[in-house]
């Protein structure tokens, strides 16, 4: 791995970093304290294993093999030593450096060991043999990282240069070079598949390289300052950097987002190396420690205690079990047990040839519908096959472009790395007309998208073809020939018509979209022939109607079926049979058969036409039926009409409108489901809350009883939940559908929460106010009205209402008129209108030379490792909002001179008090401020300075993180002024309101006094006295010492003397400090001895 000491020795930094005085005890106590949370819980899970002694060679940098069976390190005696893991004997000793490597690294099938640094030379090793294979002057400045590619073809390395090179592993000769950086590149690394480079600059950029075109994919903005260590994670989808900024961030390794940051070390990270199943990541630091935080939820799971000196490098053993770190100085390679984390690895170079054998997007198949076509139902489901080779990230359905259902990464939960082949099952509903239906599939190699299918759902069957000849389903003729003819209707695509003859192929003919006409001439043969067309499209095949042309040899009899007309299934027992028998002479004898089982029979007929219409009672399955008719001229036996009696079946309901269960806010809703059924559908019931709603008997009926019916109802809703169901009946049986439960809410008036401003009297400066209110409504929201003392200002109807139970956010500029003013808000929706409470706003002009600096200091444990919430300020962010409409309404500041600052960090108050000084010194006298401050305040322990401690700073590095308040006064009266007025609802003992940075851990310190510091037109206000502590008033939701100031100079409107304020926060805080919190805090005012003879009489409206 890189090591960041070139930088300390190129740069002439040994003085600042390699040779800062240890901490005193008292800090060292103070630092023990901050970690002992985390402490706790890690050193329980991870703890020291074994300290490897490298003979007094202080190691820059470490690397283990592929598996874990041994690790290498390397330092300023220019020596390579191999230690083997678990017993950790000494198993090689490379020589033949020339100066200090600042980077050594295996090759992954374990034959060659390289290593790289201040000489400007890249040095590999034949560890079999323990000789060096080449030697090479790679670059012209020093080496900072190498990486062999995951095939070990290739090794890459970075220089201070600006250069990236990649060379041939086995022979040292360059393959490319990857150039046009503008800043040093400090550190590498391969993506498991070879594919990509990811590299780390000093100009705080991330880059991501494709390795085989040698450009770059990515130019990722990531680190204020140097980057020093990037890490590919084992799946090849993550990113990990840190640097110079403190910060480690976690990217997206494909699209370059960010997706998270760690902000646990306190200085520059060193290195990152992920485990290596990819859960956790590992970092060592400038600040002595070692950290280990789980990926997905950002927790730090470990953080070790304070090394003797800066972590150089680090690595996870690929086994998982342990983890290794050098630091510097030391000729010690500590390694840490890790066997708690119970870390699941898949071998190295499998994974390895998995990534580089799966690098293809995924394959989509249909399996239903295959193809498309037209059908008149309209719930579809659809089936793919998705075959990926790598993890599957996302699936989305897509209809006519849109995406209609998506299956994200938790959802199908795969595999990494492995051949994976999946089902992929999803209900749509069509619309009319044609329906465009893809897939998209994304793995980490890309996307695909499937071969669409082309849908048509109509309401209404195709039609493919009108008869023209003959026009009824049934005809008889005395000629052996006839002439059939029929319009082919337009279709979407070009026809191909077959006809066919008693199921036998007679003819062809092709036509375009348009259609055309079809006459054929055919043979007939004795008896009955059935005739009909099959149309074949490339949506579809069907079969057109039947028609039954009976050719009678004259003389015989003549037998023409006319119910049913052709072979046909029911789902009935009983049949209504009718034919008709005819012969020019009186017929003799007719027999009806069913089964080859005689059912009717009649001799002696008394005229030439019989129509036979009988009840016939039909078996199970085939029921063959056949007529025979006899008169002098001979004998006749019709074709068998074949019927088929199925055994009934339920019915299907399938529900269209509501698709799932639904809140609504109206009275009515209209219903619509899709009732398919292979019988006649005898009764339709609609249910609401088990009570009968609506009914319809036998709603269709067909020849056959099949059908399919869209069932439409508009109902009444009770309040609340109505359980809506639908009954079907056919001869199978009664079928329910799935219950819909929809839920009917009666409108309630909308409620009106004002957002800002949140006191219900302000004043300002400004002739307007900007307001802002959250409006919740449970249904429709249909207008607001803006009033200003009664009068509509502003109207915003919503002429397509706001539907559903939401909240809206509404915002709007309230012009003012001097004075007193009432605003109020009136809303509208079903239930009626309503009026908001009213706000009063004062408005006075403002002063263009009144300027003001307002910090809310209040969460700390967000900003600093081993800090409880405890530790935070409890309503600083709110003192320091009302400070502000303060400001504005009451003290006549105009809002773009005030200077505000929430959770300010240490450079933002240090560049606030320069701009304040900045203000004073071009106004030249004509400026007056006013400064509020609620946050930490604390004494330095050895000096007992007071300080004001940003969010990020520390109780124990005052002197760096901290703004002395001496400092602090002397900014403000650098240069003339009005006069100065300064707020501190903090005190310097290392209390708080809840509990102090130090205070919180059983330590306060005694400030020191600094009337001194109190010079010219200066006043200041605090919170307290000595050792006090500034103590909040829960119950208002302020620091004690604020809600008294605010309440004040708000209920005078600033018509009160600095004097009388002064007294009024002394007698009212000390008695409120001892009735709610049982605690003494005494107020103070400090006047520069300048004005100690007028200051008295200053107003604040003045």
């Amino acid at each position: 791995m890189m090591n960041l000491s070139v930088l300390i020795h190129s740069l002439g930094l040994e003085s600042i970093y390699l040779n800062q005085k240890p901490f005193n005890a008292m800090k060292r106590f103070y630092l023990l304290w901050f970690a002992i949370g985390s402490l706790a819980i890690s050193q329980a899970q991870i703890k020291p294993e074994k300290k490897i002694e490298t003979k007094g060679q202080y190691i820059y940098c470490i690397a283990y093999n592929h598996d874990g069976s041994f690790i290498a390190s390397s330092g300023d005696k220019k020596e390579v030593i191999i230690h083997k893991t678990g017993t950790y004997e000494e198993v090689a000793h490379l020589k033949g450096l020339k100066d200090i490597p600042l980077s050594v690294c295996f090759s992954n099938n374990g034959k060659l060991i390289a290593a790289g640094g201040k000489d400007n030379k890249i040095t590999v090793w034949d560890i079999a043999s323990q000789q060096v294979r080449y030697m090479i002057k790679a670059h012209d400045a020093q080496v900072m990282d190498l990486a062999f590619s995951p095939d070990d073809k290739t090794l890459a390395s970075t220089s201070l240069d600006k250069e990236i090179k990649l060379w041939d592993a086995q022979t040292g000769q360059l393959v490319s070079s990857f150039t046009g950086n503008k800043k040093e590149v400090t550190s590498l690394d391969f993506s498991p598949d070879g594919s990509r480079l990811v590299s780390g600059h000093a100009d705080g950029t991330i880059k991501i390289w494709e390795v085989k075109k040698a450009s770059l994919y990515l130019n990722i903005p990531g680190h204020k300052g140097w980057v020093f260590s990037v890490a590919f994670s084992p799946d090849g989808s993550l990113i990990a950097s840190g640097g110079e900024d403190k910060q480690i961030h976690l990217w997206d390794a494909y699209s370059g987002e960010k997706l998270n940051t760690f902000l646990g070390h306190r200085k520059w990270v060193q290195g990152v190396a992920f485990s290596p199943d990819g859960n956790y990541l590992l970092s060592g630091s400038h600040d002595n420690h070692l950290i280990l935080t789980h990926i997905k939820t950002g927790k730090m799971v470990f953080q070790s205690e304070k090394q003797p000196n800066y972590i150089l490098s680090i690595g996870f053993n690929p086994k998982g079990t342990s983890f290794a770190a050098a630091a510097l100085y030391s000729d010690i390679l500590e390694i840490w047990d890790a066997k708690s984390l119970n870390i699941k690895v898949l071998e190295k170079q499998e994974a390895q040839k998995a990534m580089a054998s799966t690098g293809m997007a995924p394959s989509i198949e249909w399996l239903n519908p295959k193809t498309g076509g037209s059908i008149t139902n309209p719930s579809l489901k659809v089936t793919a096959k998705i075959t990926s080779e790598s993890s599957l990230r996302t699936i989305d359905l897509l209809v006519n472009g849109k995406v209609f259902a998506t299956k994200d990464r938790s959802e199908l939960m795969l595999e990494s790395a492995e051949k994976t082949s999946f089902t992929y099952e999803e209900n749509i509903i069509l619309s009319e007309g044609n329906n465009a239906i893809q897939l998209k599939a994304r793995n980490i190699a890309g996307e695909s998208m499937s071969q669409p299918l082309d849908i048509t759902f109509s309401s209404t069957p195709v039609v493919l073809l009108t008869w023209t000849a003959p026009l009824m389903p049934a005809s008889q003729t005395n000629l052996p020939t006839y002439s059939i003819r029929a319009t082919i209707n337009p279709q979407k695509t070009a026809q191909k018509v077959d006809l066919m003859v008693n199921n036998q192929w007679v003819a062809s003919q092709n036509f375009t979209a348009e259609g055309g006409i079809i006459s054929k001439q055919i043979t007939l043969k004795e008896g009955e022939n059935r005739v009909s067309f099959k149309v074949a499209t490339n949506e579809f095949t069907k079969e057109s109607e039947t028609r039954t042309i009976t050719y009678a040899v004259a003389g015989k009899p003549t037998i023409v079926f006319l119910q049913p007309q052709k072979d046909t299934s029911c789902f009935i027992s009983g049949i209504r049979f009718k034919a008709s028998v005819q012969s020019q002479i009186p017929i003799d004898f007719i027999e009806l058969k069913v089964n080859g089982l005689t059912v009717y029979s009649k001799n002696q007929l008394p005229d030439n036409h019989f129509t036979i219409d009988q009840h016939l009672q039909l078996t199970p399955g085939q029921n063959n039926i056949t007529i025979t008719a006899r008169n002098q001229a001979g004998e006749v036996t019709s074709p068998t009409r074949m019927i088929a009696y199925q055994l009934p079946e339920k019915t299907n309901i399938s529900w269209v409108s509501p698709s799932s269960d639904i809140e609504i806010f109206e009275p009515f809703v209209d219903l619509r489901a899709c009732i398919q059924s292979k019988s006649e559908v005898l009764k339709i019931e609609l249910y609401s809350n088990d009570a009968l709603v609506a009914t319809e008997n036998q709603p269709q009926k067909n020849g056959t009883g099949e059908c399919t019916i869209d069932f439409a109802k508009k109902i009444p809703l009770s309040s609340g939940t109505n359980k809506v169901k639908i009954s079907a009946t056919n001869a199978g049986g009664i079928t329910q559908s799935e219950v819909r439960q929809i839920n009917y809410i009666l409108p309630q008036a909308a409620v009106v929460q004002w957002q800002n401003p949140t006191a219900f009297q302000v004043a300002t400066s400004e002739n307007f106010l900007n307001i802002s209110v959250s409006i919740t409504s449970n249904t429709q929201l249909e207008s607001i009205d803006l009033l200003l003392n009664g009068q509509v200002v502003a109207s915003t109807p919503f002429p397509k209402p706001l539907t559903g139970s939401s909240t809206y956010s509404y915002q709007q500029k309230a012009p003012l008129n001097k004075g007193s003013n009432v605003i109020m808000l009136k809303t509208k929706n079903r239930a009626g209108e309503v009026m908001s409470t009213p706000i009063i706003a004062e408005y006075k002009a403002s002063n263009p030379y009144r300027f003001a600096l307002i910090i809310g200091n209040e969460d700390y444990s967000s900003y600093q490792t081993g800090l409880n919430s405890e530790s935070n300020v409890d309503f600083a962010k709110k003192d320091a909002q009302d400070f502000k409409q303060l400001c504005i309404g009451t003290l006549n500041v105009q809002e773009e001179n005030i200077i505000y600052l929430e959770d300010a960090r240490y450079t933002e108050m240090m560049k606030s008090l320069k701009k304040i000084s900045g203000i004073l010194s071009v106004t030249q006298g004509k400026a007056e401020v006013f400064v509020f401050y609620a946050g930490h305040g604390f004494p330095d322990e050895k000096t007992k300075e007071p300080y004001l401690v940003p969010v990020d700073g520390s109780g124990t590095d005052l002197d760096i993180t901290g703004v002395k308040l001496t400092y602090f006064y002397e900014m403000l009266t650098s240069f003339p002024a009005q006069r100065i007025t300064v707020f501190l609802d903090a005190c310097f003992s290392g209390g708080a309101r809840n509990q102090g940075l130090v205070a919180a851990r059983g330590v306060k310190v005694i400030p020191k006094e600094t009337p001194e510091a109190v010079k010219k037109n200066l006043v200041v206000f605090t919170a307290s006295s000595g050792n006090q502590t500034s103590l909040p008033y829960k119950e208002k939701q302020h620091g004690l010492f604020t809600y008294f100031l605010v309440h004040k100079l708000t209920e005078t409107k600033g018509d009160i003397t600095y004097e009388e304020l002064s007294n009024y926060l002394k007698e009212q805080v000390s008695i409120k400090s001892v009735m709610v919190n049982s605690k003494q805090q005494d107020p103070q005012t400090n006047v520069s001895p300048e004005v100690e003879a007028i200051w008295q009489q200053w107003k604040f409206s003045e």
